[in-house]
């Protein structure tokens, strides 16, 4: 029997669903959104369970996709909205929403109290990594000592684990005993860019990204222009005033703060090459935004090498020459440009995804009870080999 009810619960989710990203959009709420949309294409039931934004408090459709709204993050009062507002508001949407599969992506406290909900209710719960550090016990991103219980709670009683990377597989089984399948992130078509005329950088102004080694790469490259995107990350406000002052005083680099989605696909669309200076991470979507237009990148990062097993770009060192790797890649010839792009037509368009999604799927029981840790089989383009070019 084939399930298609799914429910995306992404209490974030919802400005990048109503296309108001304010000022701040976020990789795994990003994810969610596109493969959401292709099951919906492709006749699935597919919903979402959000966090409450400005004053948009009831349920609502957006593109035929109902979503559930739970709680703002004023709700309740102080010390007590936790177990007494947000708990039971999430568990309500969860019964509104009527899936057979709840799928919830990142290491959080709602980990647990989805996975408590589908023991409970016998439903499936998938849950999808957004980045290395789920895995790594030390370097677990969450708030509170009883959110990090709870994640490693519905992480070890999830139906399915999907994860970005091979290197995620093997975090997973070493740290917790458990297995995964691996999905790799997927993102649209998009139109060759044959020649652009700058070095782009796109993240979130946090210490992970180190932003300012960009602003060093690019005082080392003064013959060649920088684009500089990034917002302003709550606990890091005088690192993204840093930036930004010394940004100012660089004549080849434009610091152009947060830019939403429609913007940020322009400036990709005129980039010579994309620059990824973060010193950890999951499975970047500036990636597949570069890759999908056949830009070539230039990264201190490599998930499972999959950057110089098919010629995408250039993996950096510090100590190595960047400059010479920056004007090389900048110079990469249209045809060089079209083997990126095919690598990722055959490995990180929607449809891909929804192959390792269907495995899952289509070996749904009608008796949740025997649902759980069934053989997952990996994508199509994981089994027709990653480092082939056209």
């Amino acid at each position: 029997m084939k399930s298609n009810r799914i429910c995306f619960v992404s209490p974030n989710v919802y400005p990048v669903l109503a296309g108001d990203s304010g000022d701040f959009m976020g990789g795994a709420e990003f994810q969610q959104v596109i493969i959401g949309r292709h099951l919906h294409e492709n006749r699935y039931d597919v919903s979402y369970v959000t966090k409450v934004f400005g004053d948009r408090r009831q349920n609502e459709s957006i593109g035929g996709i109902p979503v559930f709204k739970t709680f703002s993050e004023d709700d309740g009062y102080p010390f007590l909205r936790f177990f007494f507002t947000k708990v039971p508001r999430i568990w309500k949407a969860l019964k509104a929403a009527d899936a057979q599969i709840y799928y919830q992506r990142g290491a959080a406290a709602i980990t647990g109290i989805v996975s408590l909900f589908c023991l409970i209710h016998q439903k499936t719960f998938i849950f999808s990594a957004a980045h290395d550090t789920n895995f790594i016990p030390e370097a677990i991103n969450v708030p509170y000592w009883r959110d990090k219980l709870l994640y490693i709670w519905g992480l070890k009683h999830a139906a399915y684990i999907i994860v970005q990377s091979q290197n995620q597989k093997k975090l997973l089984r070493k740290n917790f005993g458990l297995d995964a399948t691996v999905a790799y992130n997927v993102y649209p078509r998009r139109s060759l860019v044959e020649k652009g005329s700058y070095a782009l950088w796109v993240a979130n102004i946090k210490p992970m990204k180190r932003p300012r080694l960009l602003l060093e790469i690019a005082r080392s490259c003064p013959d060649l222009e920088f684009r500089m995107v990034g917002g302003m990350v709550k606990g890091h406000e005088a690192l993204y005033e840093t930036v930004k002052a010394e940004a100012a005083a660089m004549n080849n680099l434009d610091f152009l703060g947060f830019q939403p989605l429609r913007a940020t696909e322009e400036l990709f669309d005129r980039a010579a090459l994309f620059v990824n200076t973060s010193e950890l991470e999951g499975f970047p979507n500036t990636f597949l935004q570069a890759w999908s237009r056949g830009i070539p990148t230039a990264s201190f990062f490599d998930a499972d090498g999959i950057i110089e097993k098919n010629a995408l770009g250039a993996v950096m060192r510090e100590e190595g020459d960047i400059t010479g790797i920056l004007q090389e890649l900048s110079r990469f010839s249209v045809d060089h440009r079209r083997r990126i792009q095919a690598y990722f037509n055959r490995t990180h368009l929607p449809e891909r995804y929804l192959e390792s999604l269907d495995a899952i799927l289509m070996n749904l029981s009608t008796d949740p009870k025997t649902d759980k840790r069934l053989p997952l089989v990996e994508p199509q383009s994981e089994k027709r080999g990653r480092n082939e070019l056209d």
